[in-house]
């Protein structure tokens, strides 16, 4: 089982929304400074580098999962194996969370 092809879509769409967020908090911060265009931006880039982090994250398994995985991420494996300890039961986590299969490579 795989993140489905929504899922994924709306994560990308959302993404790109956010870095668009960024980008008009960093349009304020060069217009007027202030608390509002310090919070738009910040903002937009947390929400950016999360979604790519998960993205990123799906990317890992899935290539896990083919046995074409060139490197290893310990950062990944130990969210993952924390995330199925702590909140397998959370219908949003199993959304978002890929089932691991260690993948076998096929040699023709």
């Amino acid at each position: 089982m795989s993140i489905h092809w929504s899922v994924k879509t709306s994560a990308f769409a959302l993404s790109v929304w956010t870095l668009s967020v960024f980008f008009a908090g960093w349009r304020e911060i060069n217009t007027e400074f202030g608390p509002a265009a310090c919070l738009t931006l910040a903002s937009g880039t947390v929400m950016t580098l999360l979604l790519i982090a998960l993205q990123g994250y799906w990317i890992y398994f899935e290539e896990k999962s083919k046995g074409t995985l060139q490197r290893k991420v310990p950062l990944f494996d130990a969210i993952h194996s924390f995330v199925d300890k702590r909140m397998a039961g959370n219908r949003l986590v199993q959304l978002i969370q890929p089932v691991v299969s260690e993948g076998k490579a096929s040699k023709k």
